[in-house]
């Protein structure tokens, strides 16, 4: 979950804003923007989880996340003109990304160890699923700004990638 590149988004979303052309004076606003849309996809997760299944918010989620990593590098590839069409559309990316974040990975993962671990194994396989994930958040905060350095604008390419394979292995290992 922690190589799907959501967490690099937040860590460095002031920064992406501020290359993308946002005032400084605006950046404060828009990254509490990121942090409503994670707070909006937890609820629609939590509404529609039952109803769609974990399969299809999971799949759904990371190949969503893929096709915004593709849309986010292109726009930063082509150097999208006028200014504010850049600034909207990397908004929109950041945005979007979160979104379907929230709505799959994150809202489906969190409750896995209470439906994979019975009950006596649930105290142990929550700390050890904690421990990983912030120890992995760690590493991928270590690494993205090296990942930028020597990948530039398509720096989100990785993240786009291990998206949609984890689309596609999910699908084939959600049927067993």
């Amino acid at each position: 979950m922690q190589l799907c590149g959501n967490d690099s988004i937040y860590f460095y979303a002031s920064f992406i804003f501020q290359e993308a052309g946002i005032s400084a004076g605006q950046i404060q606003y828009v990254t509490t923007g990121t942090g409503m849309c994670e707070f909006t996809a937890c609820i629609l997760c939590n509404l529609l989880i039952e109803r769609l299944g974990r399969r299809l918010m999971l799949m759904g989620g990371f190949v969503l996340m893929a096709g915004w990593a593709v849309v986010f590098t292109a726009s930063l590839s082509l150097e999208v003109s006028p200014l504010f069409l850049r600034v909207y559309l990397s908004m929109t990316c950041i945005f979007t990304y979160i979104l379907s974040f929230g709505m799959g990975p994150a809202g489906v993962t969190g409750i896995l160890p209470t439906e994979i671990f019975n009950q006596t194994t649930h105290p142990a396989a929550y700390m050890a699923t904690g421990s990983l994930m912030w120890l992995n958040l760690f590493i991928i905060g270590m690494i993205f700004p090296f990942l930028v350095s020597g990948l530039g604008r398509y720096c989100f390419v990785p993240f786009g990638a291990v998206c949609l394979l984890t689309s596609f292995t999910d699908s084939t290992t959600m049927d067993r």
